[in-house]
């Protein structure tokens, strides 16, 4: 079985406050907070171990929130924190209880340098191997060049690992020319690098086959409730996967939907599982994220009911 890797170069601590009603201009007292860990690819990692796999999870933080990352540590996930100077940056929700709506406020983090890299890249590198599964995930911080995600995943790739790649904006764009062995692009994502309008399935799959085309295995495309996507190289057509929630059930959190997905497709490609059964973990993890307030956090009860029930098709 392949080892399980994850990478988050910009980490965040996220924190979920709720109150009754949010006002602008009154003290508000918290009905709940929490706060924790987070970023991509530490969501990837955290829902890689409530499915009971092993991972090694690599990651830079502030000096003072070091302990944070640290605290991931467990019988499945085993995380390498790398302290630098400056703070980690921050994801803060507010929910409004009565309206319920969220509100989401972001700060700016520490910045990296190429010196701060050179102990990640040589442990790193050193780790994997042959047909490791390393999900590179999330923004870069300030000071690095936007073309790094070309350069580890390339470094990786000479190792004989594959990537699975996440990001946006332009570190996605300029990373997609490292050709990763998978990348998993939203709706938006996806139609930055179009130049015509993606309107129907036929028309995303046949953008994400043009990625297929320039060496990359495999493209999923996710939409949300609509399910995901799935082209593999030299292979015709695509698969759409895709899930109806019980109305049963109350749900807590889209974010870090993104993120289970992408465990759940690194945990599959680590047992060489056939395409049906990866995306049927792959949509179940994702929704399983749903019914969490903390990111990435998946009980596995959900992710197996789920799994059942994802419908998938086979198009031309």
């Amino acid at each position: 079985m392949s080892r399980l890797i994850t990478v988050t170069l910009n980490p965040a601590i996220d924190q979920y406050i709720e109150v009754e009603t949010l006002k602008a201009g009154v003290v508000h007292r918290a009905k709940r907070s929490e706060r924790y860990a987070a970023g991509k690819g530490i969501n990837v990692g955290r829902t890689i171990a409530c499915l009971k796999k092993q991972l090694n999870a690599f990651c830079f933080a502030g000096k003072d929130e070091a302990v944070f990352f640290s605290r991931l540590n467990s019988d499945y996930m085993t995380v390498k924190v790398y302290p630098v100077e400056g703070i980690t940056r921050c994801n803060i929700t507010i929910s409004d209880i009565k309206r319920q709506q969220v509100t989401h406020f972001q700060t700016q983090g520490f910045k990296l340098n190429k010196e701060a890299l050179k102990s990640f890249e040589s442990q790193l590198l050193e780790m994997v191997s042959a047909g490791d599964i390393i999900a590179i995930s999330g923004s870069l911080p300030e000071g690095l060049p936007v073309t790094y995600y070309k350069t580890l995943i390339k470094m990786c790739r000479n190792k004989g690992g594959k990537v699975i790649f996440d990001s946006g904006g332009k570190a996605f764009i300029n990373g997609l020319e490292g050709l990763p062995f998978a990348v998993k692009p939203n709706i938006d994502e996806l139609r930055e690098l179009s130049s015509t309008p993606l309107n129907s399935l036929e028309t995303m799959a046949e953008e994400a086959r043009k990625l297929n085309e320039k060496g990359i295995e495999y493209v999923f495309v996710s939409m949300g409730e609509a399910g995901v996507i799935m082209t593999q190289r030299g292979k015709q057509g695509y698969l759409r996967a895709r899930l109806k929630l019980p109305v049963a059930l109350k749900k807590q959190s889209d974010i870090g939907c993104g993120d289970a997905m992408v465990a759940g497709i690194a945990a599959s490609f680590s047992e060489n599982a056939a395409d049906d059964a990866l995306l049927k973990l792959a949509v179940a993890c994702g929704t399983a994220n749903l019914f969490s307030h903390v990111p990435g956090i998946c009980e596995l009860r959900l992710v197996e009911m789920f799994s059942k029930q994802v419908d998938i098709k086979k198009c031309k």
